[in-house]
C-alpha cells in the first residue's frame, strides 16, 4: 500500500476502507477486476453504483461524493478523489515507476561520447550516438537516438523510434541532378515527453528541432527538419509535420493530419481528424477538413 499512502498525501484525495489489504499487483476494467487488482469508476449514478457493487476489485478510484455506504465491502479500498480516471492513471504510473528496473541491455550500442545518467533504462538493440540523455529516461527496443540529440528528464521512447535522423532536403543542379542539403543541426526533446512506436523526429538542417515539455507523440508520426512543437501537445497517430512547421502549446492534432511546410499553428488549437493545414492557424481555434477551414473559436 506504499503507493496508495503517497497518493493519500495529495490534497483532495481520501483513502477509505481496508488499508491493510494485500498489495495490488495489476489493473483491470472494473467489470473484471479481481481482489488483487485496482480499477476506477466515474460518476455517482445508479450505473456507477452497480458497477462497484458487482466488482471484485481490491482498490477502486471513485468520485469524492461517491456513496460508499451503498457498496459495502470490508476488504476493499476506495480512493475518493476529484477525477477518478486521472488519479487512477497517476496511480498506475507511480506503481510502474516504483517497479522500473534501471539498466542497459548488453546488446545496446552506445557511443563513448554519449552522456548518460545513472538512472536510465535502455532496451535491446538500441543505438545511441553522441547524445545527452536526462534522468529516468526509458528507451525501448530497436530505437535509434542519433548524434546531437538531447533528451530531457523522464522521456519515454517506445519501440522502433528514430530521434534526430537526417532530414529530407535537396537542391537541383543546373544539369538536373539532385544534391542533398546537409543536416548538421540538432534535436532537443523536453522533459516528460512520450514518443510512441514508429515515430520519427528529424534534426535541424543547421538549427534545432524542438519538442516541448509534456508533449505526447503517437504511433507513425513524422516531425520533419526545422520543426518546433510546444508544450503539452497531443499529436495523434499518423500526423505529418513538413519542414519548418511551428506548433504552439496545448495543441491537439487529429489522426492523419498533415501540416504544410513552414506553417504555424498557434497555442490552444484543435485540428480535426485527417485535416490538411495549408494556412497559418491563429491561437485558440478549431480547424478541420482538407484543405482545413476555420470552424469556431475555442
Amino acid at each position: 500500500m506504499d503507493v496508495l499512502y503517497h497518493m493519500s498525501q495529495i490534497k483532495g484525495i481520501v483513502i477509505y476502507g481496508n488499508v491493510d489489504m494485500p498489495e495490488i499487483d495489476s489493473f483491470a476494467p472494473i467489470e473484471t477486476a479481481l481482489p488483487h487488482q485496482a480499477s476506477w469508476v466515474r460518476g455517482i449514478d445508479k450505473s456507477a453504483i452497480e458497477k462497484v457493487v458487482n466488482s471484485a476489485a481490491g482498490v477502486i478510484f471513485c468520485n469524492n461524493d461517491f456513496p460508499v455506504d451503498q457498496t459495502p465491502n470490508a476488504e476493499r479500498v476506495y480512493v475518493l478523489c476529484d477525477n477518478p480516471r486521472l488519479r487512477f492513471a497517476q496511480y498506475v504510473r507511480m506503481k510502474q515507476q516504483s517497479e522500473q528496473k534501471w539498466d542497459i541491455h548488453p546488446s545496446a550500442v552506445i557511443d563513448e561520447e554519449a552522456l548518460l545518467p545513472e538512472r536510465i533504462a535502455v532496451g535491446p538493440n538500441v543505438v545511441i550516438g553522441k547524445a545527452i540523455i536526462g534522468e529516468d529516461c526509458i528507451i525501448q527496443a530497436n530505437c535509434v537516438i542519433h548524434d546531437n540529440v538531447t533528451l530531457g528528464k523522464r522521456v519515454f521512447v517506445h519501440n522502433h523510434c528514430c530521434v534526430g535522423s537526417d532530414g529530407f532536403s535537396f537542391e537541383r543542379t543546373q544539369s538536373g541532378t539532385v544534391e542533398k542539403f546537409p543536416h548538421i543541426g540538432a534535436c532537443e526533446i523536453g522533459d516528460d515527453v512520450e514518443i510512441y512506436p514508429f515515430a520519427n523526429i528529424d534534426r535541424g538542417t543547421l538549427g534545432v528541432v524542438r519538442v516541448g515539455d509534456g508533449t505526447k507523440i503517437d504511433h507513425h508520426v513524422h516531425i520533419a527538419h526545422n520543426c518546433s512543437v510546444g508544450r503539452n501537445c497531443l499529436i495523434t497517430a499518423g500526423v505529418i509535420l513538413a519542414g519548418g512547421v511551428q506548433v504552439g502549446d496545448n495543441v491537439w492534432l487529429g489522426v492523419g493530419t498533415t501540416v504544410k511546410e513552414k506553417k504555424h499553428i498557434g497555442n490552444n488549437c484543435f485540428i480535426g481528424i485527417n485535416s490538411t493545414i495549408t494556412k497559418n492557424v491563429p491561437d485558440g481555434e478549431f480547424w478541420v477538413g482538407s484543405p482545413a477551414r476555420f470552424v469556431r473559436k475555442l
